[in-house]
């Protein structure tokens, strides 16, 4: 039996308020003697237990809506409804003729760019090596054009000299001194410009020109075969998109197109369960949440199948609340569950029971037996014809009984305020 949520989510707040309205009832009944004295009840020694009790729905803890993501013509649904699927299992496949096509021509495309460049290339290659070669002779020459200017430079700086000396001792005249010095400064100028040739040659004319054009050329090869990749792949993308596959092992548990529709990207088109992984949303209220932890065990109830429950885990308890049913704030907690049978389907109810406390062979009273005042609580235990009042001090507290850890012995009888027995189902 299911105690509404309400009642069950303040029960540990609201046990000063049912003991305040018990003692209400009680000053009542003792304004009207001609009514039938509250009967008494036995102090006795209980199983308690703090439960919170709660109702949720079962989903799948994996479910996706699945979308098309490009445009076509359904062309075929490939699995049952309720038919179980692979991961990457094709669901359904698209008209994939465009696509198709599209492949074929960046496939042609990128083969044609890169044949286009790799001719470009072998082309500037050739031209390089030829006017690589044509430099190599012509260096030649201007190496051994400056190597001679070099030796005709050397001889006549050693002839000058020479002449020099001839002057000094009036051997030669100074004319021939004069055109001597000329013929080395000649020298000088004629090595300096070979020297300067060469240094041209090596970097500047055809070579150069030829080993730019070849670079250009190889980088041409590299972007053929990368924009051909990419395009290619974008075809191929293209393509796989026509076909929808599972993301993961699971239930196709809805069609939502059928075939022959056309689609756009963001269609949805079918939702995929895992059944096999289920779990049960419960919105607990905020007075209860301290008490729930991560890992704890919870018993579920199904309302299809209230002889067959289940244990259940907490897998889940949000840290921040939401809006749920009369604008109330409740936090979402999840249990996760196993059911082997296959017989709990999404959608259903369940009854959530999450013992967060219990306490063995304590003394324990009716709800209905215990009076809150200013400065405590008290009960009124039967003495003979008349009662004492006396104060106890409460423990864990249910919906039925109050523990008491003081104040009460066993077999002691206290005046119950409400049913002549306790409640159908009372847990002990």
């Amino acid at each position: 039996m299911t105690t509404p949520l309400s009642v069950l989510q303040r029960r540990p707040v609201l046990l000063g308020l049912s003991l305040a309205g018990v003692a209400v009832l009680g000053g009542l009944a003792a304004w009207q003697p001609w009514r039938k004295a509250p009967p008494a009840i036995v102090v006795e020694r209980r199983t308690l237990q703090d439960v919170v009790e709660v109702s949720g729905v079962v989903a799948a803890s994996t479910a996706v809506t699945l979308k098309a993501e490009t445009t076509g013509v359904v062309k075929a649904r490939l699995v049952p409804e309720n038919g179980r699927a692979k991961q990457g299992q094709a669901l359904l496949q698209l008209d994939d003729t465009q696509a198709r096509l599209q492949l074929e021509t960046a496939l042609a495309n990128a083969e044609t760019a890169e044949r286009q460049a790799a001719t470009q290339l072998a082309g500037a290659s050739a031209t390089r090596d030829e006017a690589q070669h044509g430099q190599g002779i012509t260096l030649g020459s201007l190496e051994e054009r400056l190597r001679k200017a070099r030796l005709q430079r050397e001889f006549l700086a050693r002839e000058t000299g020479r002449i020099q000396a001839l002057l000094a001792e009036g051997g030669v005249t100074v004319q021939a001194a004069e055109q001597q010095r000329q013929q080395l400064a000649q020298a000088r100028l004629d090595e300096s410009l070979a020297r300067q040739e060469l240094a041209r040659a090596r970097l500047e004319g055809p070579v150069v020109a030829a080993r730019n054009a070849y670079a250009a050329a190889r980088t041409a090869v590299a972007n053929a075969a990368r924009q051909g990749r990419v395009a290619v792949a974008v075809a191929r993308d293209n393509l796989a998109r026509t076909t929808l596959r599972a993301p993961f092992a699971g239930t196709l548990t809805d069609w939502l197109v059928e075939p022959g529709a056309w689609v756009t990207p963001g269609t949805p088109l079918a939702q995929l369960q895992d059944l096999g992984a289920l779990k049960v949303e419960l919105p607990v209220d905020e007075i209860d949440v301290p008490k729930l932890r991560v890992g704890g065990t919870v018993q579920l109830t199904f309302d299809p199948y209230p002889d067959a429950p289940a244990t259940g885990t907490i897998a889940m308890v949000s840290r921040a609340s939401v809006t749920g049913s009369g604008n109330v704030q409740v936090f979402p907690v999840e249990v996760r569950f196993a059911d082997p049978a296959g017989r709990v389907k999404p959608g259903m109810s369940a009854d959530a029971r999450i013992v967060v406390r219990q306490v063995a062979d304590v003394l324990a009273v009716p709800v209905g037996a215990v009076e809150r005042k200013a400065d405590g609580f008290v009960v009124k235990v039967v003495q003979g014809r008349t009662t004492e009042e006396r104060r106890i001090t409460p423990g864990i507290t249910t919906l039925e009984h109050v523990e008491v850890k003081d104040g009460l012995r066993e077999g002691e009888q206290v005046v119950y305020q409400g049913a002549a027995s306790p409640a159908p189902g009372a847990r002990r």
